[in-house]
């Protein structure tokens, strides 16, 4: 996606029709040059087809996870603090001289200074973060990827050891081959590791029904940030024990330099435990994960649905759905998922 930075919407917009184009090019038929409904059905979810005529995507998924340990458990290097630095994400403001701690919320006020996590980037879109007694790994992005989310985290516990800030050893403190040493790493990953936060993603590619659902949802918002380009929905205030889900809705442009509009929900470690979903081998391909939380989904996509009458409309128009209900139904559905849409073209 770091290809889509700085692209305007129609830039975007002509480059992926003529990508679609050209796969139906390839389906087309020589003798009746049209397309049959077998042909169209290895392209739905990723374009709207009006009339016979392909149109731009409207809807596309995304995820991203955290998988946590604890310091004293995942076998850090004793040099691990040498391979990370206090450039992470920004944990408290705290003061010196009061010791008083606020969560990072708005302007750091007079007297407070950040306090920030170790981090490493392992490589694009990997991190490792440690602060307190736990150590995380966070996977951004990982749309481009259909794989297991079990088996890149797997890499990402691989890449920390190479790394030197996870240490193997066999018995008696003896070197063993790469094999050993991954199948102690993924039994690791299994035992001593769990995951924390799951957040699910929906990107708004048409910025006009996009802008619209982000004005109508603003008097919802819950952080007292009108200012802001982001719509806290649920989550947003800090707690001692936070809500197990977070939802928010923003504009991508501003911060990521990308021209949509992303509906966030975040499933936090609160709800994964009580649903039983903390072990890493449990979240698989992106359509058996999004299977699974599809009730707690559904719930919030109903909510926004709801409060956004006018981009309700507009979404139905675009995509031949005839209630809200069916909208529902389309995005809940396995197979207009990004990755069984790859996986078909």
């Amino acid at each position: 996606m770091n290809s889509l930075k700085n692209k305007t919407v129609k830039d975007f917009q002509a480059g992926w029709k003529g990508h679609v184009q050209s796969r139906l090019e390839n389906l087309k038929h020589k003798n009746t040059n049209s397309y049959t409904d077998k042909d169209l059905l290895g392209l739905k979810g990723l374009l709207i087809v009006r009339g016979g005529t392909p149109s731009i995507p409207l809807i596309c998924h995304d995820d991203s996870l955290v998988c946590r340990g604890q310091k004293n458990e995942v076998g850090l290097n004793a040099q691990w603090r040498a391979h990370m630095h206090k450039t992470g994400p920004v944990l408290r403001y705290f003061n010196p001289n009061t010791r008083q701690s606020i969560a990072p919320i708005g302007p750091i006020p007079p007297g407070f200074t950040e306090e920030r996590a170790r981090e490493r980037k392992l490589e694009a879109d990997v991190f490792v973060y440690a602060a307190g007694s736990y150590i995380d790994i966070r996977r951004n992005d990982l749309y481009p990827d259909i794989r297991s989310r079990y088996r890149l985290l797997l890499e990402a516990l691989k890449r920390a050891f190479s790394a030197g800030i996870i240490r193997y050893r066999g018995k008696g403190n003896t070197l063993r081959s790469a094999h050993s040493c991954q199948e102690a790493l993924r039994h690791r990953l299994n035992t001593v590791w769990s995951v924390v936060q799951y957040e699910h993603n929906l990107l708004l590619l048409d910025c006009e029904i996009g802008q619209t659902l982000l004005s109508e949802l603003k008097p919802f918002d819950i952080s007292g940030h009108p200012e802001w380009d982001t719509v806290y929905l649920r989550g947003f205030t800090a707690r001692t024990r936070p809500r197990p889900t977070k939802v928010l809705i923003y504009d991508m442009l501003q911060k990521h330099g990308y021209p949509f509009i992303k509906i966030e929900v975040t499933l936090r470690s609160y709800y994964l435990k009580s649903r039983n979903l903390r072990r890493a081998d449990q979240f698989r391909e992106q359509p058996d994960i999004q299977g699974i939380i599809e009730n707690e989904l559904r719930k919030h996509w109903c909510n926004i649905l709801k409060k956004a009458p006018n981009a309700t409309d507009m979404l139905m128009d675009h995509t031949g759905c005839s209630t809200p209900q069916e909208i529902l139904d389309y995005l809940a559905d396995r197979s207009n998922t990004l990755t069984s849409i790859r996986r078909r073209i």
